[in-house]
């Protein structure tokens, strides 16, 4: 899972900062957090469902947090957004944003707790996660933050996004068992599970994916599985056009 930060104050960030990751240590929780100085420079690197989780500083230079959150939602309205501020004065406009709650700064750690703690519980509800224990901590993936997943011998290899792999000792067959109803998951041999999202192209023998992995694919079937995942990928194309019709409609009025 993904948290992005933005905030122009950078010793005010290391403060919450570290507060978010003492709190992830003691829960035995894994997730990344990328911290980002302006919203011009997050809204260069975001993408829809890159984040699950965006602390947002209300007060910034250039572009303020209210309007970055605005351009969030013109594509993403699943991501969960917590600003932070000095005032409330900015309520009505925030949660015309949908945002999921607010930190008055400076926070107290207590603060920062209730607030994690809060989102991760209604996180399940919001976005699909593949949840599973490994080396003592309890890992909960984005079903959209999964690339792979992989026999290995008695345990599972499940490798996500960012390039990070995990190994819970649990049947290849129990782990993918909540990801057979999802469409973007597609089986292209035995044992290998992959995101179609995440394929670039297929050979006779391999199956190309982002972050320079290639795994074999059923070699009698691969006309039907490159298929499979091309019918896949037009799907997706044209939910994405007629989201942008939507949203230019939502606009024009």
């Amino acid at each position: 899972m993904n948290i992005a930060f933005v905030n122009d104050k950078i010793e005010e960030s290391e403060e919450m900062l570290q507060m978010i990751n003492e709190y992830k240590h003691e829960k035995n929780l894994f997730f990344t957090v990328d911290f980002f100085r302006s919203g011009e420079k997050f809204l260069e690197h975001f993408t829809v469902s890159k984040y699950a989780i965006i602390f947002m500083d209300v007060y910034m230079e250039g572009i303020d947090g209210v309007e970055t959150c605005r351009r969030i939602r013109r594509i993403d309205s699943k991501c969960i957004i917590i600003f932070l501020t000095i005032s409330g004065d900015f309520m009505p406009e925030a949660f015309s944003c949908h945002a999921f709650d607010y930190i008055q700064k400076p926070p107290s750690r207590e603060r920062i707790y209730k607030v994690l703690t809060d989102t991760l519980q209604v996180l399940p509800q919001t976005f699909r996660t593949l949840e599973f224990s490994f080396n003592r901590r309890i890992i909960k993936l984005l079903y959209s933050d999964i690339l792979c997943i992989t026999a290995n011998k008695h345990n599972t290899d499940i490798t996500d996004r960012n390039g990070n792999t995990f190994s819970p000792h649990k049947p290849f067959s129990d782990i993918i068992l909540p990801l057979e109803k999802d469409n973007r998951f597609l089986q292209i041999n035995r044992g290998i599970l992959v995101n179609m999202d995440y394929i670039l192209n297929f050979d006779e023998r391999s199956c190309h994916l982002i972050r320079d992995i290639s795994l074999p694919v059923r070699v009698r079937e691969r006309i039907q599985i490159e298929k499979q995942w091309q019918d896949y990928m037009f799907s997706q194309i044209h939910a994405d056009f007629q989201k942008g019709i939507s949203t230019y409609d939502t606009d024009a009025k």
